[in-house]
């Protein structure tokens, strides 16, 4: 397991944040405690107040030329104020403000991204934006408030971004209930498949259920360039595919080539019941050959 990536960002020699970010479920957790070191004296420290909401976002850089930022998905505040957790953070001097914790989704594309960055360049560069308002000196003559904008900085090395994407491979296998041994290739296209089935593109759901069987079968030592069929009964003839899952898995095979030949092929026919279907084949002989 990677440690998490630190930044840090200081304001006026006292008011300092800190940032930790790592990988939790199917995204990016990033942990921020403020704090306000005492000043030398005479010189006297104000106190800090800060102002709810906090919002922001993700994004990582892809390398130019030219250099460009791709923003990602907005950050939420893991758990929410409660009731009974006050909306600002006043933080007397010499004093550290418990840690607000904030999740961001990644999906398995942006995450498949960000390691080819990390395997082409050595790191990815990721910036965590923050925006919210700081009241300096709350309750005296001088208070005064300010807007805030920090950009945390993080450099994930291809091992950090390996340790990731394992992690949130494991978890999007196990919340389709697959096993965590399913290959990422293998996954991305199965959860590609349910993702397009649940915006109603069924024929693109079944399309890449296919794939995804496709590639299995292959990992599995199926010779690759042979037909869809020859592959099934290679796997079943190995003992690998039950005499059953094998019927299923030629059923969705039926379906043709799959665009390749759009006169010959099933997929004008294809509808949610048949795209389902083709789901939950393809999900029994992932099970079954990664148990």
């Amino acid at each position: 397991m990677q440690n998490p990536l630190t930044s840090v960002i200081s304001y006026n020699e006292h008011f300092k944040i800190k940032c930790w970010l790592n990988a939790i479920y199917d995204g990016l957790l990033a942990t921020v405690v403020f704090y306000n070191d005492p000043l030398p004296a005479p010189t006297t420290t104000p106190s800090v107040e800060v102002w709810y909401p906090i919002v922001g976002y993700l994004e990582y850089i892809e390398q130019g030329p030219p250099q460009k930022s791709v923003r990602m998905n907005h950050i939420y505040e893991m758990g929410g104020n409660s009731q009974n957790q006050p909306l600002d953070l006043k933080i007397d001097p010499g004093k550290t403000s418990s840690a607000i914790r904030f999740y961001t989704n990644v999906t398995l594309t942006q995450a498949e991204r960000m390691r080819e960055l990390a395997d082409k360049f050595g790191i990815v560069t990721l910036n965590l934006h923050l925006y919210f308002s700081v009241l300096y000196n709350a309750g005296t003559l001088s208070q005064k408030t300010y807007g805030f904008h920090p950009v945390f900085l993080f450099n994930a090395t291809k091992a950090q971004m390996q340790d990731w994407i394992v992690k949130w491979t494991s978890w999007y296998a196990q919340s389709e209930d697959l096993p965590s041994s399913v290959p990422k290739n293998v996954l991305d296209d199965y959860v590609e498949a349910t993702s397009t089935f649940n915006i109603n593109a069924f024929r693109a759901s079944l399309v890449m259920a296919r794939r995804a069987l496709q590639q299995a079968l292959e990992d599995k030592g199926a010779k690759k360039g042979f037909n869809l069929a020859a592959q099934i009964d290679e796997l079943k003839g190995k003992g690998l595919l039950s005499d059953a899952t094998a019927k299923l898995a030629h059923g969705v095979r039926q379906f043709g080539n799959f665009g390749a030949h759009p006169n010959d092929d099933l997929l004008a026919q294809v509808d949610s019941d048949d795209a389902k279907l083709a789901l939950d084949i393809t999900k029994k002989i992932l099970k079954e050959l990664y148990k």
